[in-house]
């Protein structure tokens, strides 16, 4: 991991020292043009390079967290058969999946789509019929605050809980809609939350069609499927299954609606802040949108109406007229048109014929800038009317607002805990009644925490990104539950402690997969083999793992950002490794209007 984090920075470095050298050269001297499109190829190697950095070394994380984990299960003929058997069970499906017709078998879009839905329903509504998973911690009192909404009380109000934290009010307000209709039952609500699943196994799929093709599309949807982490959640009265749905939901229209200046933004912040009133996350989607349109509009140069892409074109278009000439005795003809256009672009732009300023004022980043301002607006405008409406119907006096925000800080940074719950910090800073006094203890803990040697801080993150991203720890489904009870369904009876085992081995797997292909495609990009692709998703992802290693963090805190990897994931082998999803696209009947009309 170090060698090819160092080849990608030496790379980058190389290409830096050329920009200086050709500067200094008087013979050829490189116009500002020039200088912009190395300077925004290098910022796009530096971006794919840190992403190719944290990719890697999550693989080597997951490498060794998979060693020690296997490690410590008892050798036995039976443990080592059916690792094996699981190993090969996996390996044959990702064979199937990439080198046959096998996810081709449907031939509609439209009823692949109503197929996989159907699937993801049923096989997460089996598991909870299966797994009874009692009800703990923060799902306790979400279940209790929906059932009294429902019932038209108000008792959830007297718990500190929901005063400190009154942003925890949106689910139960939310699901006491659900309750009314069925009685407070809570395998019902569930349903509901794998109903909201599925959905977003759907939006995987579709937001892969968008920005890649059908077969990595149905790929990535097929591993979503099986993907046991969302099972391990799916038993469990927790909001994010309709949070991560919507924040997808938001970003699919925004995509897909590429060409709407206001309509698409403004839905899509909509529903992002929709998202964020039943779980405040969606504050990392609006990150991530404002970072990727400030990095599409500094990169500029991939545009080919910018002047920029003119140039790169006309240099491309010289070296074919170079090399054609220059084997002109065998018979090769260099076109007319080719020259022309090659001087056009290259020759009038390196002498500064065409004024360079038109770069800003492109079309492109005109509305990539406008929809992206229009989607922060629209998420700031509706979560404060959202807040408003629960103060003035009476389900918070607080709103939406979180009124302890150093808390998950002070947590995060605990040493001791490994950046999870700290009893002692709850005990030490939820004892204090008086708000400004409560947060001068939490800032004094942060302080404190942030003193500490490098190596410590190094320790810290190493341990939480393994809590958060990797596959070891006991799945919250099965909270409770004795390991010898068994997922008992007629004739399929598993004890929970073996179904836990096989679930954490598949979940090893399918984040090695992902973490393997983020990375290769990211360290070629990073060392300029192939080009940039549309990077929103791996802002996305980079930008959860970045505030993961500052805040308090639990195992199930990676859910939001698992379908951004899949995705991630999918656009790069498909730009990477296009051979790999080679099939006859004119089978399947792809409806047109699902493309994207351009880039968020």
């Amino acid at each position: 991991m170090f060698l090819l984090s160092q080849t990608a920075k030496g790379n980058n470095f190389c290409f830096f020292i050329s920009c200086v050298i050709m500067l200094s050269r008087n013979n050829q001297k490189m116009t500002y043009l020039e200088i912009e499109c190395y300077m925004k190829k290098l910022l796009v190697r530096l971006v794919y390079a840190l992403a190719s950095v944290i990719s890697l070394s999550l693989l080597c994380l997951n490498l060794y967290s998979f060693a020690v984990w296997l490690m410590e299960r008892k050798v036995s003929f039976s443990n080592i058969a059916g690792f094996t058997a699981l190993f090969c069970l996996f390996a044959f499906l990702i064979y199937f999946l990439i080198s046959t017709r096998f996810v081709m078998l449907i031939k509609s879009g439209a009823l692949f789509i109503i197929s996989l839905f159907l699937l993801s329903f049923a096989s997460k509504a089996l598991f909870v019929v299966g797994i009874d998973t009692p009800q703990y911690s923060d799902y306790v009192l979400l279940l209790d605050a929906t059932c009294d909404i429902a019932e038209g009380t108000r008792n959830y109000l007297q718990l500190p809980y929901f005063q400190l934290w009154a942003y925890q009010t949106g689910f139960p307000a939310f699901m006491s809609i659900f309750s009314k209709l069925f009685g407070g039952n809570v395998t019902a609500l569930l349903f509901i939350n794998c109903m909201f699943a599925a959905g977003t196994n759907v939006l995987v799929y579709c937001i892969v069609r968008l920005r890649t093709g059908e077969k990595p599309a149905r790929v990535a949807a097929v591993i979503y499927l099986v993907f046991p982490y969302v099972f391990g959640m799916s038993s469990i009265y927790t909001n994010q299954h309709i949070a991560t749905f919507l924040f997808y939901l938001g970003t699919y229209v925004a995509f897909r609606f590429g060409k709407s200046w206001i309509i698409a933004p403004l839905t899509a912040g909509f529903l992002i802040a929709f998202g964020n009133s039943i779980r405040p996350e969606g504050i990392l989607f609006v990150a991530s949108v404002a970072v990727y349109v400030l990095f599409e509009i500094l990169k500029g140069g991939s545009d080919p109406g910018s002047m920029a892409g003119k140039l790169e074109k006309g240099k491309k278009l010289k070296r074919i007229i170079l090399k054609a000439e220059g084997n002109s005795g065998t018979g090769s003809q260099v076109p007319p048109y080719a020259k022309g256009e090659a001087e056009n672009n290259y020759l009038s732009n390196a002498s500064g014929k065409i004024d360079v300023n038109e770069i800003k004022k492109s079309n492109v980043n005109r509305v990539k800038l406008v929809r992206g301002i229009v989607v922060i607006a629209s998420y700031l405008l509706f979560i404060n009317i959202a807040s408003r409406i629960f103060i003035s119907s009476g389900l918070n006096p607080n709103g939406l607002t979180n009124g302890f925000p150093l808390y998950k800080f002070a947590v995060g940074l605990n040493h001791d805990s490994n950046g999870c719950y700290s009893k002692d910090d709850v005990r030490t800073l939820l004892s204090i009644d008086d708000e400004s006094e409560r947060d001068a203890e939490a800032l004094r803990l942060i302080r404190e925490r942030l003193s500490v040697p490098v190596t410590s801080f190094i320790r810290l993150f190493k341990n939480k990104a393994s809590v958060v991203w990797t596959a070891k720890w006991r799945y919250p489904a099965f909270n409770g539950i004795n390991n010898d009870s068994a997922f008992d369904l007629h004739l399929l009876r598993i004890s929970v402690g073996r179904l836990n085992t096989a679930m954490t081995f598949f979940d090893y797997l399918i984040y090695l997969l992902c973490f393997l292909a983020t990375s290769v495609s990211s360290l070629l990009t990073a060392v300029g083999k192939r080009d940039a692709a549309s990077p929103f998703f791996m802002i996305l992802f980079v930008s959860a793992f970045a505030v993961y290693l500052l805040i308090e963090v639990q195992y199930r805190y990676a859910y939001v950002a698992m379908p951004a990897l899949l995705i991630w994931a999918a656009e790069g082998i498909g730009a990477s490794f296009g051979g790999l999803f080679n099939g006859k696209p004119g089978s399947i009947k792809a409806d047109d209007d699902l493309r994207p009309d351009t880039n968020l």
